[in-house]
């Protein structure tokens, strides 16, 4: 029986390396630096959901905090999906709705299910637009994000992100 504070994760630590198959590696999570951002995303990860070519799909969870003096009513986030080729997979613009006072943290979960899901590999993800409580929206610079995502893939452009998924 286990007994100690430590086994738990060490449990847990146990269980998930049983559940990744032989051979897999961890998806990479990358997130953006954007300065000028009203709000900065914290902490993401990415998760394969299932392992099959049939039911697949990819887990995006992220937090991030408003570091402004305004009140934020709405986040877009951009999650750009990349293969194990380090090429364009699809992207998922996710929204989130919950009011963020100053100072304040949220979080966010999006299942993705693009047609090759089962190759997904890197995931990168950017704040996208942010609406403040008067109605002012403040958007992102797509040439800089694109910019960044060239890290990934060397001819990623702007345009890959404004395309309809």
């Amino acid at each position: 029986m286990l007994t100690s504070r430590l086994s738990l994760p060490i449990l847990a630590a146990a269980l998930f390396l049983l559940a990744v198959p032989a051979g897999a590696q961890a998806p990479r999570a990358l997130i953006i630096d954007q300065p000028d951002a009203p709000v900065v995303i914290t902490k993401y990860t990415a998760r394969q959901l299932g392992t099959g070519k049939v039911e697949s799909g990819i887990n995006h969870r992220l937090e991030y905090r408003n570091q402004t003096e305004r009140r934020v009513e709405a986040i877009e986030v951009g999650i750009v999906a990349f293969d194990i080729w380090n090429e364009y997979l699809d992207k998922l613009m996710a929204t989130d709705l919950d009011s963020l006072g100053s100072g304040k943290s949220g979080d966010g979960s999006w299942i993705h299910d693009p047609a090759a899901a089962f190759l997904f590999h890197t995931g990168v993800v950017y704040v996208s637009r942010v609406r403040f409580e008067n109605g002012d929206i403040w958007t992102a610079d797509l040439d800089a994000v694109a910019e960044n995502i060239r890290s990934v893939q060397s001819g990623f452009s702007a345009e890959m992100l404004k395309k309809k998924s």
